[in-house]
């Protein structure tokens, strides 16, 4: 029997209450600013590093390596064995193509395992 997760990136910004209810898979974007990696659903992030977001000249918002997306489905597949990740807004990032990349690494890691990245 197949079971299929949904998988989504944060900027998506479901509401925790739906992501839990539903099972969803969120992938957190990531953000770089002065040199330091972040993700955008990062609890941790204390005064000064929200700070220093908001006064930052640029973030840089650059997606994830497919090694990134790869172990993110590999995880998600451990409650599923088919995965659709909907990427938002990929007509204005390169999210989509590294995703694919991702799946497919996943896919000949876990054989089995259907990944499917849609816009």
């Amino acid at each position: 029997m197949t079971k299929t997760r949904v998988i989504t990136d944060s900027v998506a910004c479901i509401p925790a209450t739906l992501v839990e209810e539903l099972a969803i898979h969120v992938i957190p974007v990531r953000l770089t600013v002065g040199g330091a990696l972040y993700q955008d659903i990062d609890e941790e992030l204390a005064g000064e590093q929200i700070r220093r977001l908001q006064e930052a000249d640029s973030i840089d918002t650059t997606p994830w390596s497919p090694e990134h997306y790869c172990e993110h489905y590999l995880e998600a597949a451990e409650e599923g064995n088919a995965l659709v990740h909907v990427v938002a807004f990929s007509s204005f990032t390169s999210t989509m193509s590294l995703a694919r990349a991702g799946a497919t690494m996943a896919s000949e890691r876990r054989p089995g395992l259907v990944v499917e990245v849609v816009d």
